[in-house]
């Protein structure tokens, strides 16, 4: 149902917090002693005599929590195998002390909502690191020059990130309904402006330059953490009025940019190596002007009415009459739960299951995929060892382009595109794939055979076939064209 305003939004009736994933810094860790007094400790010691062959000179230089996980490190050990030699409440404290919290976030500031939820651990990084809940607070000057601050202050004192560590960003407003969200999706799935802006992160002296005119390389915000495929498949859907596939695309999976958060706000998953210390901390004030945009955005989205030929309300009642995701998780088997567990924990048994129905295959992939992410396949491909054809076919079916690019230059075996295809039919919009995107994604990665055989095996319209061919290509291949001119009676244009 449609919520109607009073009034416009106000930029401070929203709220925003992050989620910063991170490590300790080794000078930090350095100031938590190891109580080897303890029985876990002497387990340890046993542990890495025994099974890993540490001498006992070795063990006696461990002193600290930064011995330990050097020790890690040189032996490239399991951490599941020794976490009992430390305690992630001993890393937090750390991180607590140094952070300053009653500095940065003091309790009496009044453009705080609600005070930090603090420390939790993530399951996808190493040892030595932490996922930190920042407070509730308005969107207001003061809060983000806090902010920027404490930021800046973490970069200097108390952590770093990796790659692999996330910037979470969450924004919400009173009184924001499920429509709400789906709107501000379907309005940004049609701005090219704000898509990019989204995608990529800039410097603020570059803020307002073409990308050729550019002092630095901008950081790409999308990645198989926080895919944007989805959106550019959004406005494909409106464009040929499909609105079960728009329903379809419009769900909380997690690893997407933004997604509609089970918690009821809306949260911005990108943000992603502008905390590292590869960059300035001028990336860290161009962030907060980029969020500032898009909440001030979201303002004007949320007051509007019209998008393309369709109202608003008309749409959006549209949309929710479709009973959505009706082969989401909840209606897979026990039994391709537990072979997903399996699968997670040892992923080379992936390589025996050849013998997987197309429907097992999809409903492994599908648990994997929402559960565990995309790295546990990416992973297999990329060591270069064939997998079983219908779980490859499951993979790119549900899998975005910007995922199969990661991956598609090491496979070899061939894409079995009209497997994906019947997989396609099979589960209706679940999933979608946009073959041309992907072809134009990963032009220069994917074979020429696999390319012929999407052209020739799947039934992609003209219209949106001629576009796989990128932008920076001069010439169309002469092979690619005659695949057009056999399929469509008509050439490739490079447009």
């Amino acid at each position: 149902m449609k919520k109607i305003l009073d009034e416009k939004l106000l930029l401070s009736d929203f709220t925003f917090g992050f989620e910063l994933e991170a490590y300790l810094k080794d000078s930090l860790l350095k100031n938590i002693p190891i109580d080897k007094d303890s029985e876990d400790y002497e387990s340890f010691k046993e542990y890495l005599i025994d099974d890993v062959g540490c001498s006992k000179d070795r063990i006696y230089d461990i002193k600290t929590y930064a011995d330990i996980f050097d020790i890690i490190r040189e032996y490239d050990l399991n951490q599941d195998d020794i976490d009992y030699a430390f305690t992630d409440k001993e890393i937090y404290r750390e991180a607590e002390i140094n952070f300053k919290l009653d500095k940065y976030f003091p309790d009496d500031a009044p453009w705080i909502k609600k005070q930090t939820t603090g420390f939790t651990s993530d399951g996808s990084l190493s040892e030595g690191s932490f996922e930190w809940r920042s407070p509730v607070m308005s969107v207001t000057p003061d809060a983000i020059a806090h902010c920027v601050a404490f930021l800046k202050h973490f970069k200097k004192d108390v952590g770093y990130v990796d790659s692999d560590c996330g910037f979470h960003t969450h924004i919400s407003f009173g009184g924001i309904s499920e429509d709400d969200a789906k709107w501000i999706m379907i309005k940004l799935s049609q701005d090219n402006e704000m898509l990019k802006k989204m995608e990529r992160l800039t410097t603020i002296a570059d803020r307002n330059k073409e990308y050729s005119d550019m002092e630095r390389e901008p950081i790409n915000f999308w990645s198989s953490w926080a895919k944007t495929d989805y959106l550019y498949e959004i406005r494909e859907a409106l464009k040929e009025n499909n609105i079960e596939k728009v329903a379809n695309l419009l769900d909380s999976t997690k690893y997407r940019a933004l997604r509609i958060h089970p918690q009821g706000t809306l949260e911005w998953r990108c943000p992603r190596d502008f905390l590292s210390d590869d960059y300035s901390d001028e990336y860290i004030k161009s962030f907060f002007l980029s969020l500032y945009d898009f909440i001030a955005w979201m303002r004007e989205v949320l007051d509007s009415e019209v998008e393309g030929d369709y109202n608003r309300q008309n749409l959006l009642e549209l949309i929710n009459s479709y009973d959505v995701h009706p082969f989401n998780n909840k209606n897979h088997t026990s039994k391709y739960k537990k072979l997903a567990e399996r699968v997670s924990n040892k992923p080379e048994t992936i390589y025996k299951l050849n013998d997987l129905p197309l429907k097992g295959a999809f409903d492994l992939v599908d648990i994997l995929y929402n559960e565990y992410g995309s790295n546990i396949i990416t992973g297999l491909i990329i060591n270069g060892k064939p997998i079983p054809e219908n779980i490859l076919a499951a993979v790119f079916y549900i899998y975005t382009s910007g995922e199969i690019k990661e991956f598609i230059r090491y496979l070899r075996q061939p894409i079995p595109v009209e497997k994906a295809e019947r997989m396609s039919k099979t589960y209706g919009s679940r999933y979608f794939i946009n073959w041309s995107w992907m072809i134009q994604l990963c032009f220069n990665e994917m074979s020429k055979n696999d390319i012929l055989e999407i052209i020739d095996k799947t039934k992609q319209d003209y219209y949106n076939m001629r576009f796989c061919v990128p932008n920076d290509v001069k010439k169309v291949p002469t092979w690619l064209n005659n695949a057009f001119m056999k399929k469509y009676g008509r050439g490739i244009l490079n447009n």
